[in-house]
């Protein structure tokens, strides 16, 4: 479903709002754990994830940059969980 960058279909009309909503998510779910401690963050790792997939296929970030950013994610979030 590789769309071409400025496409009127709609998967593309909506991916920055998409981009904008994992990013609400991944706050609000990052919250959850650290209130609720549920120490099983998997979720929140494959929502990194998806979020970093989505970003390089919007060509937001390169692989690498998106690899970093989610590791970055997790990792911070294990720390915190660890304090």
């Amino acid at each position: 479903m590789l769309q071409p960058r400025g496409s009127t279909h709609m998967i593309m009309i909506n991916s920055a709002h998409t981009v904008k909503l994992l990013e609400r998510c991944l706050v609000m779910k990052e919250d959850r754990l650290m209130r609720c401690g549920n120490n099983e963050p998997w979720g929140y790792s494959i929502m990194c994830a998806a979020l970093g997939l989505l970003e390089v296929h919007l060509t937001i970030k390169t692989a690498e940059q998106a690899k970093a950013a989610s590791a970055e994610r997790f990792v911070n979030l294990h720390y915190k969980l660890l304090s």
